[in-house]
């Protein structure tokens, strides 16, 4: 897997943005190191820390949050697009912030993909990073 690292806002220097695919990029914290998961079915890009997981799936099926289980934080505008945020609770007390883009913007060679950027804050992590997380995500052409 190749990451692109950058530096992140010069206020922030704890962030970086990285690719997450062809067409998506994201700040991440900088003590995240990628690791590997690949489901058979959609093209995923993951980083984690012992406090902090992302995910970024650009898969065809990427998870549309839309369960009722998952409790929407807002509906946010990212370069024009809607974004549905959503946040919950999981088995082990962590806080799962994510946010789901219905299709990135398509070139004449490239389809139109959904995108889902999940953040995964362990008991006692800052609450604010995982918005901060989700707020940096940025598509391009």
């Amino acid at each position: 897997m190749k990451v692109n690292r950058s530096r992140g806002r010069r206020n922030d220097p704890w962030l970086e943005r990285v690719n997450a695919g062809t067409r998506v990029s994201v700040c991440i914290p900088r003590n995240l190191s990628p690791f590997s998961q690949q489901p058979v079915d959609s093209a995923v890009t993951a980083w984690e820390s012992d406090d902090l997981s992302v995910l970024v799936d650009t898969g065809p099926f990427a998870d549309r949050l839309d369960s009722p289980s998952m409790r929407a934080y807002s509906s946010e505008i990212v370069q024009g697009i809607p974004i549905r945020v959503v946040g919950f609770e999981d088995d082990d007390g962590a806080t799962v912030v994510a946010a789901h883009v219905p299709s990135v913007l398509s070139t004449v060679e490239t389809p139109r993909v959904p995108v889902t950027l999940m953040v995964r804050a362990r008991p006692g992590t800052d609450p604010d990073i995982p918005f901060r997380v989700i707020r940096s995500l940025r598509l391009s052409e």
